[in-house]
């Protein structure tokens, strides 16, 4: 039995887990946000913190990628710009382009399923 998923529920499921995956980086740099939060804070301390990242962190914003490139109009660039920040150039950049690329190859290939299921079926004209 084949599931048949409309672009509305894709796109839902997506800014449903965007959300899920933003709450869980918000919660995991709790440490980062009260730094910030102190209008007098060592820069040194900042970095040291924001560059102190695991690898449940990639796997939190990887999908964070995946999620905003399938959903349209979403800001995937200034995810891609904290994943620099967060992970350096050469760490951040590979994240960039496994994210980017497989939620752009996932939403080409499901509307193009989408867009041929609908040619497909007989108009009722």
């Amino acid at each position: 039995m084949k599931v048949k998923i409309t672009k509305r529920q894709l796109i839902s499921g997506a800014v449903l887990l965007a959300l899920l995956l933003i709450g869980l980086l918000i919660y995991r740099y709790h440490g980062t946000w009260e730094i910030i939060q102190h209008r007098v804070f060592d820069q040194s301390a900042l970095v040291a913190q924001v560059r102190r990242h695991r690898a449940i962190d990639i796997l939190l914003v990887v999908p964070l990628l995946i999620c905003f490139s399938i959903i349209p109009g979403a800001p995937v660039a200034t995810i891609s710009v904290v994943a620099g920040i967060c992970f350096g150039k050469g760490l951040g950049a590979v994240l960039n382009i496994i994210g980017i690329t497989l939620g752009n190859l996932i939403a080409q290939r499901f509307f193009g399923r989408v867009t041929a299921r609908r040619d497909q079926q007989p108009s009722n004209s």
